[in-house]
């Protein structure tokens, strides 16, 4: 799978990363969707991460994936997942869990 990426820190680090094709398995409670990403939108956000202005890798990883504004179709989901079936058109959010109040506003 690939992926546009930054070097979170590095100022115009921007690359095409080579990622592991994702699994619904490593979703807790069965809970995975799996979705094909068919446009994606890199805007002013993404180019201040390119910047290095602000960014955060997450656990595990030296890059952070940019272009958090998509649309695809669900191709896969998990046994406990009942409000998305393959074929839907979707509009992921990314959100990772924190303290922020856009946090715990959802």
């Amino acid at each position: 799978m690939k992926a546009i990426a930054v070097i979170p820190g590095q100022p115009d680090s921007i690359h095409l990363a080579d990622l592991p094709k994702p699994s619904v398995h490593e979703i807790p409670n069965e809970r995975g969707v799996l979705v094909q990403v068919l446009r994606v939108g890199v805007d002013g956000t993404d180019k201040e991460i390119n910047a290095a202005e602000y960014g955060q890798a997450p656990p595990g990883y030296d890059f952070l994936v940019i272009g958090h504004e998509c649309f695809g179709r669900v191709v896969e989901i998990g046994p406990n997942v009942t409000e998305f079936m393959p074929g839907d058109y979707v509009v992921p959010t990314v959100r990772r869990p924190g303290g922020s109040f856009y946090d715990q506003v959802g």
